[in-house]
């Protein structure tokens, strides 16, 4: 990780958590915090599911996205609860990344 990011990660992770929250915004934040696999806001991205403002299927593809590329219980639980809900956006999620993301 580059030094300056290091030094700047905690400040960055608090601008994050509250971008999350924004269901206008939530989409692109959570893809950053995906792509950096910066990990620490995993029960915030996916606390925003089920919440109203964040109700588009981008944001929710994102979120089903971050879930199934992150570490951990909390985010196989979430996986799990999401393709019981609503198996076409996981399935959808799913084909997209073996196709664009192969080597993840």
């Amino acid at each position: 990780m580059q030094h300056w990011i290091a030094e700047s990660r905690a400040e960055i992770v608090k601008c994050y958590r509250a971008l999350v929250t924004k269901g206008d915004l939530a989409d692109l934040a959570i893809d950053d915090l995906r792509r950096w696999q910066w990990w620490d806001l995993t029960a915030d991205v996916l606390a925003q599911f089920d919440k109203p403002s964040h109700a588009s299927k981008i944001v929710q593809k994102g979120i089903v996205r971050y879930a199934l590329q992150a570490p951990g219980e909390e985010a196989k639980l979430f996986v799990a609860a999401a393709r019981a809900k609503q198996p076409k956006v996981v399935a959808d999620v799913e084909e997209t990344l073996k196709l664009f993301e192969p080597g993840k």
